[in-house]
């Protein structure tokens, strides 16, 4: 389930134009939620290498080519 809801912000306005055109964003809306979902991929996708990191060196002669 998605919750919504209404919000009052002070937000660039300028930097609000760039991410919405950025995004290809109808509204502000929508621009705010693309960035959100950005920072929130982006930051699971950190996350994923950091695992991987800890894993340690990837044995290349297991890889099929």
């Amino acid at each position: 389930m998605i919750r919504v809801r209404k919000k009052t912000m002070l937000i660039d306005q300028t930097l609000l134009d760039q991410a919405r055109r950025l995004l290809g964003a109808r509204n502000d809306t929508e621009a705010v939620k693309q960035a959100l979902e950005e920072v929130v991929r982006r930051q699971r996708f950190i996350e994923g290498l950091e695992m991987l990191a800890r894993l340690g060196p990837i044995d290349t002669t297991r890889i099929d080519t």
